[in-house]
């Protein structure tokens, strides 16, 4: 059986896998590693409509590049379902980082901004999680 917070904590885990793969793929997408074409390398004109199966060298990272918005989407509602739970607060922090990450990868066309963006993003999430997580379990412990 489950204990009561564990659920969340996959949560928060699931979604900072699916923000780091995303940030993996769009990496390797702008350093033309990904099936992506040298088109890209150098510039990120583009990566909103970019198909990483252009000449399909690997399934996995094309269906990441070809999917990638959803799953970022999906990550930041992972990793707030658990800030919402433990200290709300922290996930309009979570919020504003998951946003961030998307602006970086998807709006903006700057590679080195890109970089900047997931690097601060997916950092903030780690940080938040482990933060909200050892203040919840302090709380617990305190009130027994």
């Amino acid at each position: 059986m489950m204990r009561r917070g564990r659920p969340q904590s996959l949560s928060g885990l699931a979604g900072l896998a699916g923000g780091l793969a995303c940030s993996v793929a769009m990496t390797l997408a702008a350093l033309g590693l990904a099936g992506a074409g040298a088109s890209t390398v150098g510039t990120m004109q583009g990566m909103g409509s970019m198909s990483g199966t252009s000449n399909g060298r690997n399934t996995v990272l094309a269906f990441l590049i070809d999917n990638g918005r959803l799953i970022l989407v999906g990550s930041i509602v992972l990793v707030l379902i658990p800030l919402l739970l433990w200290r709300w607060p922290a996930a309009v922090a979570a919020a504003a980082g998951g946003a961030l990450m998307y602006w970086g990868m998807y709006v903006q066309s700057d590679i080195t901004l890109m970089y900047v963006t997931m690097a601060i993003g997916l950092a903030g999430w780690v940080a938040l999680i482990l933060a909200s997580r050892l203040r919840r379990v302090r709380t617990v412990r305190a009130l027994k």
